[in-house]
């Protein structure tokens, strides 16, 4: 029956060319997609995927481990490892957010190589499950993405860094980012994702000084991306004022900086500067559709200014797109 409907609405679909539509941020993708195929594939290290059973008296199609589902055993670990290779364009559709809002760098060879990478390991899997090679599989467990080729490739760290992060794999990650800072001591980038990761584990003090080192460094192609992280580490502290001073640098050096745009429209708001508050929100919102929370701000900016038309604009979006959200409903009721 899924089968037939799904090949109905195939047949009734019209051909579209509709851009690529970004749903999740990086952390949500990786919890979702990649983390949980990737258990599935790394478990064939340990135990031969054919031996696993589903208990007595469990319906395999309803079960919620693929490895005991209808399609268990060996293919699923080839379906697992599919879907990572796949995961691989998931990762290189560009307006997609890391978990801090800052874009996912997509266009960073280091990122390309990373993507590259997964979808090449991915097929070394798929090909192994395959042929029930329990053996490749631990092989291929054993490599990590460019490392394995070039241990001296800070980039392939930093990167790797990123990815753990993400995970929330922390030894794995500050293991990473170790790696690639005594590789690169002075190396902007990966200070600035480093300051980054150890600001969101609240080791706030190590976390500054490595951001304001990237900010400062003179060969530092993006240093607006160092103020921006510097920024939203000073907020994260309850350090408003010189977040707000790190994040208007931000936006000196790049001024479609939209994650620093949302954040200043925050704190101007907080501070009760809602002109310049509007003005922040007003920049951010021309560059990207707003999303739940930018909505929410926007109807209590407009109504901090008295401004009704701006109001009507603002609920009429939450209206039309997050009508069940319970912000939509207090807002409402709250007119």
């Amino acid at each position: 029956m899924l089968t037939a409907c799904v090949l109905s609405l195939i047949a009734q679909a019209p051909a579209t060319d509709a851009p690529q539509q970004v749903h999740a941020n990086l952390n949500q993708l990786m919890r979702g997609v990649l983390y949980p195929a990737a258990n599935v594939v790394f478990s064939a290290q340990a135990d031969d995927p054919a031996e696993v059973k589903l208990p007595p008296g469990h319906d395999p199609s309803m079960s919620t481990d693929p490895l005991t589902s209808t399609f268990g055993g060996w293919q699923a670990v080839e379906n697992a490892a599919l879907a990572l290779a796949e995961s691989a364009n998931l990762l290189s559709i560009p307006e997609r957010k890391c978990s801090n809002g800052v874009p996912v760098p997509t266009k960073d060879p280091a990122w390309t190589m990373f993507v590259q990478q997964l979808r090449d390991e991915s097929m070394k899997s798929f090909k192994a499950a395959q042929a029930k090679d329990q053996g490749k599989m631990i092989e291929l467990s054993e490599t990590r993405l460019a490392i394995k080729d070039d241990p001296s490739y800070v980039a392939a760290y930093n990167t790797q860094g990123l990815v753990y992060m993400e995970l929330r794999e922390d030894v794995a990650a500050r293991e990473a980012f170790n790696q690639a800072l005594s590789l690169a001591p002075n190396d902007a980038e990966v200070l600035n994702n480093f300051g980054w990761y150890l600001c969101t584990r609240n080791d706030t003090g190590r976390a500054v000084d490595m951001l304001k080192r990237a900010a400062a460094d003179p060969l530092n192609p993006t240093p607006e991306k160092a103020m921006l992280s510097l920024g939203l580490c000073y907020k994260r502290m309850d350090r408003n004022a010189e977040a707000e001073q790190a994040l208007r640098r931000a936006v000196m050096i790049r001024p479609e900086l939209i994650g620093a745009l949302y954040n200043l429209a925050i704190i101007t708001f907080e501070r009760g500067a809602y002109e310049d508050a509007n003005n922040y929100l007003n920049r951010y919102t021309r560059m990207t559709q707003p999303n739940l929370d930018a909505l929410v701000l926007g109807v209590k900016i407009s109504r901090a200014r008295r401004d009704a038309a701006a109001e009507d604009s603002y609920m009429q979006q939450l209206r039309r797109r997050f009508p069940d959200a319970r912000e939509t409903q207090e807002l409402a009721q709250k007119r």
